[in-house]
């Protein structure tokens, strides 16, 4: 059976060199160890050999096959492995089929994926051709645009969605540059570290969240003091599993910042060589020495 062309979804990582090429991996399963499933398990397998091996920008990692076995459980040993190499710094590009046959559940698959981004591993998931499908059944959303926020959330106002299920986000007060009460926000659902436009506030220039408060107050503060000396982190991990050493790095505190200098005291606290603007709490922190990652972590806070 010919194998169509299929269009993708791609979780980028890190920007490599040009001349480096990428070192390829690809998983397959299947759910059953009946004769169609394993011809469409045979079937995947040539695929991506096929697919990698003829890409001049691409070598072989390994091809991880789950034969027979069910996707419900998150023991699978080629899964495990394969995951085992990503973090020993073997891989640098998964190819799967589906998010289906990568993950047990959404949970697992968006846990999953958010620690090989953090190790500099792109995954690229084919995509069922739901246009076409939609073209067939004369859907108006065939040709609508790929949406590039929450899907189920056109405007983009998560808060208000929120919201309107019932839930608030913790209510509290501004609290102006100097310290001055200056009246209820409407709910820390709205703000976030480092946000400047949409405040709802005018103080007669230009401000910024600088903190936001255990019991739902909205610090802010005058735009150009919404940098920070440091940060500490948490969950820290590793391309190889070993912890993260003290000493210099650079850093990333958002996907479009320039590295900075930092210092790593080999625990949690991260200290910049320069100030960096709005490291936010929940956001990644990323290592690197050149275009190397060494190592990650989620930002717990923001350090003055």
């Amino acid at each position: 059976m010919a194998l169509q062309e299929r269009r993708v979804i791609v979780i980028e990582a890190a920007e490599r060199s040009e001349t480096q090429k990428l070192r390829v991996a690809a998983y397959c399963r299947v759910s059953s160890d009946s004769s169609d499933q394993l011809n469409s398990f045979m079937a995947q397998t040539h695929y991506y050999t096929d697919l990698i091996t003829q890409n001049p920008n691409w070598i072989m990692a390994d091809i991880y096959a789950d034969e027979g076995i069910s996707g419900t459980s998150a023991g699978r040993r080629p899964r495990q492995r394969l995951l085992a190499d990503c973090r020993a710094g073997k891989v640098d590009r998964i190819l799967v089929k589906s998010i289906s046959r990568f993950a047990r559940n959404t949970l697992d698959c968006i846990q999953t994926v958010r620690e090989l981004k953090q190790l500099g591993i792109a995954v690229e998931f084919e995509k069922e051709d739901i246009r076409e499908l939609a073209r067939t059944l004369g859907l108006p959303c065939a040709d609508s645009p790929d949406s590039m926020e929450i899907c189920f959330i056109p405007s983009g106002d998560y808060a208000a969605f929120i919201e309107a299920r019932g839930m608030a986000g913790k209510s509290g007060r501004f609290i102006g540059p100097d310290g001055q009460d200056l009246g209820p926000h409407q709910g820390v659902l709205r703000y976030t570290l480092g946000q400047r436009k949409g405040l709802g506030i005018a103080l007669g220039k230009p401000a910024f969240v600088k903190a936001i408060r255990e019991n739902g107050d909205v610090v802010l503060g005058w735009a150009g003091e919404e940098f920070f000396s440091g940060m500490t982190l948490q969950n820290i991990c590793t391309p190889t599993g070993e912890p993260l050493p003290a000493g210099e790095y650079l850093v990333k505190v958002r996907s479009a910042a320039e590295p900075v200098p930092c210092l790593f005291d080999g625990k949690a606290t991260v200290r910049f060589a320069q100030p960096a603007r709005a490291p936010a709490p929940g956001q990644s922190a990323v290592f690197y020495s050149g275009d190397v990652i060494l190592g990650g972590g989620f930002i717990r806070e923001s350090l003055f």
